[in-house]
């Protein structure tokens, strides 16, 4: 019987299609490069244009040579809190349930991955704004003070795509 058991799950292995694949995150726009500003962070130079646009838009008067975004790690953050734990245990009853079909697994957890990565992009759990960046919201009509939220583009455009 165990002989039987491991030649089922042997074949069940073998028939696992290593080419599909799985995506999450922004595919159009400018959404992936806002992203990876965001996870990594950034140094914008500040040029005599952005004095005059930060001063006249917002009466904000640059005395610094760049603004720094800093780092908002929301993919690794998904990936340490989701991915190595809940994830694989998805995946692994996906693909009990698609009898080993990695291509329809991957299409039955995709919806959930998304909607857990949502949730650690919007909990907040990021280095606070900046007093300017607080300032700039308000004279927009951008409520709220939690980063990574301001206009939910990001929150709406996150998808998975499913490859083979």
């Amino acid at each position: 019987m165990a002989l039987g058991i491991l030649s089922n799950l042997e074949n069940a292995i073998n028939g696992i299609d290593d080419k599909s694949s799985i995506e999450i995150g922004w595919f159009d726009g400018d959404m992936p490069m806002i992203a990876d500003v965001q996870e990594y962070g950034a140094m914008i130079p500040v040029t005599s244009k952005s004095r005059a646009f930060f001063g006249g838009r917002y009466g904000i008067h640059l005395t610094t040579n760049s603004l720094v975004i800093p780092p908002r790690p929301h993919r690794q953050r998904t990936i340490n809190e989701k991915a190595e734990t809940q994830w694989a245990n998805d995946l692994s009853k996906a693909l009990k349930n698609a009898n080993y079909s990695l291509l329809t697994a991957f299409n039955e957890v995709g919806e959930k991955w998304e909607n857990d990565y949502r949730e650690v992009l919007t909990d907040g759990q990021y280095q606070e704004l900046s007093p300017m960046t607080l300032d700039i919201r308000k004279q927009d009509g951008i409520g709220g003070d939690t980063p990574l939220v301001a206009t939910g583009k990001m929150q709406a455009s996150l998808t998975y795509k499913v490859g083979d």
